[in-house]
């Protein structure tokens, strides 16, 4: 009887595997979102205009100011379209975690195990059949 999977698990046994960071999550589903989201933003953000007007800038100046103030301008500039990208990023790949599994710390998942440091079972898994599946 034990060998039967048909039943389905009780409520108890999956609250456990979530305890555990066993839920399921649909990889696919979270990869889609990324890249919708991150078409999204290069559609609505996707100018280069300050970055090529800064360009111009250090061109027009015959290079008469420090590299560190270019490089300051750039900087800035970088930041201010990475971090809403980033943002962006966690977001859509956070959400749809969250509406298929549920808000459940995993306790049990965030204990460091050190036999995950065994550089012959890393190989194992870096060369096992569900790998070369999912590749």
């Amino acid at each position: 009887m034990s060998s039967n999977k048909t039943e389905k698990p009780t409520k108890k046994r999956l609250e456990d595997s979530a305890k555990k960071g066993q839920s399921f999550k649909s990889k696919d589903l979270i990869i889609a979102c990324l890249t919708l989201g991150g078409i999204a933003y290069l559609v609505s953000y996707g100018s280069f205009n300050e970055f090529m007007g800064i360009i111009k800038i250090i061109i027009a100046d015959n290079f008469d100011q420090s590299m560190a103030d270019y490089s300051l301008a750039v900087f800035g500039i970088g930041l201010k379209y990475l971090i809403p990208f980033m943002l962006l990023c966690l977001v859509c790949s956070a959400l749809p975690a969250l509406l298929q599994a549920g808000f459940v710390l995993a306790t049990e998942a965030l204990k460091p195990n050190l036999s995950a440091l065994n550089p012959v079972e890393g190989a194992k898994k870096l060369f096992s059949m569900r790998t070369v599946k999912d590749t």
